[in-house]
């Protein structure tokens, strides 16, 4: 798999930079986010960047080395391999800082450390499951998860990211239903998808599909039957809370609830992709010595 970056986008970025120099992490958020305000790259575009997170990391001659945990390896980019006009990214064996190429280097999201032999008499029945529909979940690999707690109708993956575990919340599907829920609960939306651990705080991160996406006209036909046809933006169908060490609570309909190592594991398939994360003061939160 290939990402291409133009020099036209590259210039509109790093107006003051040479094609393919290094270039910060905290940078490369900056221009995302002023393009994103300029309306200088689409809306679509610049999401796609945000989720793969193009952090150069190296440069070395001809050769730009990143790093981008939406795939969770390392690329190599150089401009002859195609056009002049496309910076191209290729898979690389070679891991740029040195850590296992099934580690996530951006400093952005944590290394989680997963338990995947916790309660194996729940894991076995949600691996088969997965096995047996592929397409819900085509990113979660078995090694990126492991299982918080079995099958249960008494609570659902919203009531899950407010840490309510007595009753379904139905907040309803569209992204200000979802405002106000987490508004009600002491939330902020954050303005862009920032999925660090910050001590003292928790985010949820909102999962939904697009206009354009292949589940997307779908379910928002479904939707018109009992909603104002003129909701046509993102439709909303999932939400995870971050744990203390960085990790990600997603429960799974009515069945088990699960730990992940990233958003990026359940973006995809059933879910769609993230859309927002919002953020709120962990009660009664001391730092430790």
């Amino acid at each position: 798999m290939k990402i291409q970056v133009t020099r036209a986008e590259w210039s509109t970025l790093f107006p003051e930079l040479d094609y393919g120099v290094e270039v910060s992490a905290p940078r490369v958020d900056k221009a995302l986010a002023d393009a994103e305000s300029r309306k200088t790259l689409s809306v679509q575009r610049v999401a796609e960047l945000r989720l793969r997170r193009l952090f150069v990391s190296e440069d070395r001659g001809d050769i730009v080395r990143v790093a981008t945990p939406h795939f969770r390896k390392p690329f190599h980019a150089t401009e002859d391999e195609g056009p002049s006009n496309l910076l191209l990214f290729r898979v690389s064996n070679t891991n740029p800082t040195g850590a296992p190429n099934d580690v996530d280097s951006s400093p952005r999201e944590p290394a989680v450390v997963l338990d995947t032999g916790a309660l194996p008499e729940i894991r076995g029945p949600f691996l088969a499951w997965l096995e047996k529909y592929p397409t819900k979940h085509p990113n979660l690999r078995p090694d990126r998860f492991e299982m918080q707690s079995g099958p249960t109708r008494a609570f659902n993956c919203f009531s899950n990211s407010i840490r309510v575990y007595t009753r379904c919340e139905e907040p309803g599907t569209r992204v200000a239903d979802l405002d106000a829920l987490y508004r009600q609960h002491g939330f902020t939306p954050l303005d862009g998808l920032d999925f660090s651990l910050r001590a003292g705080f928790e985010k949820v991160v909102l999962y939904a599909h697009r206009p354009g996406d292949e589940l997307y006209e779908k379910l928002n036909q479904l939707l018109t039957d009992y909603e104002s046809p003129d909701n046509d933006g993102p439709v909303c169908v999932h939400a995870i809370v971050q744990e203390p060490d960085g990790g990600w609570s997603s429960k799974q309909g009515w069945l088990a609830r699960i730990k992940c190592s990233s958003p990026h594991d359940l973006a995809g398939g059933d879910y769609g992709q993230p859309v927002k994360v919002y953020v709120r003061p962990i009660p009664g939160y001391s730092a430790q010595a």
